[in-house]
């Protein structure tokens, strides 16, 4: 199992299982109480890909309780074809600009820029705990994302050569990470731009859990994850104009056929009102210079 794919378990068990299945012995949980579970998740709104994604951490651990002898046979085996949740893509979250404010607003200033970072650079949560300050090219307002951090506390190059790649730097996140810098007693170019008051990693769990998602909290914007910062910058880039290919490299995809399954509803939508602008303008830009009878 990936670091990403045991973070998003850890954090469907906490936030959807354990409220409502976690004061349950295993053995005492039903097929029934399953359905009811996913019906009550999907009148909630969540999209089926998040039902799904939830839906995944405890089937497996119906699967290992059944393997261990804990229980006889899996309930989530007895559920029909319609009520089980459907995998599929679904489109990915991403925040708008109010949203995007209140949670920068509510954010603590540990983990405030590292957010910002989230959002206007889009790095997988490894790659930003991955970050040195020599990777910060403020003159060629650049991110050089080259390593990651992993899970032991331990910097590591990045697996694939997709993953390396320069990230534009925005002039807003470059002046926030230029302050951190100042301020900071590690800010050598070797030095962790992200890191403890010892000058190791912050680590994983602590930037997720004590950083977004108690910002997240106060500010009430919901579903607020690493991936979901990662899909707001994706976004920002599309409305921007930017083609699949300067997306796909921004992003450290594979390749531009990812970029275009995971985001096609967004580039559809900028084009849709690129068009739309580009034909109201041709229409009726003449309307202001109509001569008035």
């Amino acid at each position: 199992m990936s670091p990403r794919t045991y973070e998003a378990y850890e954090l469907a068990l906490r936030r959807h299982v354990l409220p409502v299945f976690g004061s349950h012995q295993v053995r005492g949980i039903t097929a029934d109480q399953l359905v009811v579970w996913i019906r009550d998740l999907r009148r909630a709104g969540y999209a089926p890909h998040s039902v799904h994604n939830y839906w995944a951490p405890i089937n497996l651990v119906m699967r290992f309780a059944v393997r261990r002898g804990a229980l006889a046979s899996n309930p989530a085996d007895q559920l029909t074809s319609a009520e089980r949740p459907k995998p599929g893509l679904g489109r990915q979250r991403f925040l708008d600009r109010h949203e995007m404010e209140r949670l920068l607003n509510a954010a603590s200033d540990r983990y405030r820029v590292a957010i910002a970072c989230g959002l206007f650079a889009g790095p997988r949560l490894s790659e930003l705990l991955g970050l040195v300050w020599d990777d910060i090219d403020f003159r060629g307002e650049t991110i050089r994302v080259r390593f990651q951090m992993g899970r032991e506390g331990k910097r590591r190059p990045l697996k694939t050569a997709a993953a390396r790649r320069d990230v534009i730097l925005m002039k807003p996140l470059a002046s926030e990470l230029l302050r951190l810098r100042l301020a900071s007693p590690f800010s050598g170019l070797e030095d962790l731009v992200f890191c403890s008051t010892a000058g190791s990693t912050i680590g994983h769990r602590n930037l997720t859990a004590r950083g977004l998602e108690k910002a997240a909290t106060r500010s009430r914007v919901d579903g607020a994850t690493f991936h979901v910062l990662r899909h707001t910058f994706a976004s920002m880039l599309i409305l921007r104009g930017h083609d699949p290919v300067f997306v796909s490299h921004q992003l450290g995809h594979a390749n531009a056929a990812i970029t275009l399954k995971v985001y096609a509803h967004l580039f559809d939508g900028a084009r849709h009102a690129r068009e739309h602008a580009t034909a109201s303008s041709s229409s009726n830009g003449g309307l202001l210079h109509q001569e008035r009878p």
